[in-house]
């Protein structure tokens, strides 16, 4: 007597664990499989609603991730998968189970943004000036990152003593602060010319020593977190050492500052 069995009629079998890995410009599906000896591969389907009925296949694996790189930048998706067998049936349990139960995935809105151009002008005193006060920024992205590099041009930078006389002497150091406006707290402090070598020098005995407009380009990679719920803002600022009583001013153009995340 022969017995035979149907193993064509053995259902596919489920999958767990599917997670959506929010990446720069992609979303990173992993999941754990069975391997059972009858999956062939995983089927993963995709939908702008958390309604599978909307869902439609995106591609088929044998491995147990996938990168969906075929998005829109800030567009929410919902993922579910299910196992098709070696006889061709997509017969396994989805992954969720519910129709509505879709994992979530995101990708960055935005690598990249900028504040415009601005001038001013204000009078000085001994210590620490803030010159430019800076633009705030809040990073369009869902992610933070964890490099930044930063493009900024100052088209002048002027420090402008009042009269002097004998004796009379100022220096002005200057350094660029990234600024958390969230926390309060500087992220990095870059010093134009080093933190002890004067950007302008102004010495009515020496007049030959004396330094007046810059032009200020500044370009920086930051290797810090840039936090997706924080406001940041470059400033420029001036420590002025004087020797007299003499007035200081200052007036300053800025072009704009470019912000990419990286």
């Amino acid at each position: 007597m022969t017995t035979s069995i149907n193993v064509e009629g053995i259902k596919a079998p489920g999958l767990s664990n599917l997670s959506a890995i929010s990446k720069r410009a992609s979303i990173k599906l992993e999941w754990d499989s069975s391997f059972s000896g009858i999956q062939k591969t995983v089927e993963i389907w995709r939908a702008t609603s958390n309604n599978r009925s909307g869902a439609t296949l995106q591609y088929e694996t044998i491995s147990d991730w996938w990168e969906d790189t075929d998005i829109t930048l800030g567009q929410y998706y919902y993922y579910w998968i299910r196992v098709k067998s070696i006889y061709g049936r997509s017969d396994g349990d989805w992954h969720p189970t519910g129709s509505t139960s879709g994992v979530q995935g995101v990708s960055d809105v935005s690598a990249s943004g900028s504040t415009g151009g601005v001038a001013g002008t204000g009078s000085m005193s001994s210590g620490w000036n803030t010159i430019d006060s800076g633009t705030s920024w809040t990073p369009a992205i869902t992610l933070d990152a964890k490099k930044l590099l930063i493009n900024a041009r100052w088209d002048y930078v002027n420090i402008n003593p009042g009269t002097m006389t004998t004796g009379e002497k100022m220096e002005a150091y200057a350094r660029i602060t990234l600024y958390n406006i969230t926390d309060s707290t500087n992220v990095d402090v870059w010093y134009m010319g080093g933190s002890s070598h004067p950007v302008w020098l102004y010495d009515y005995d020496n007049p030959h020593e004396t330094r007046g407009i810059i032009y200020l380009p500044f370009t920086a990679l930051c290797n810090f977190t840039v936090f997706s719920t924080k406001s940041y803002k470059l400033m420029l600022e001036v420590n002025l050492t004087m020797t007299g009583s003499f007035s200081v001013s200052h007036s300053y153009s800025r072009d704009g500052i470019e912000y990419i995340v990286l």
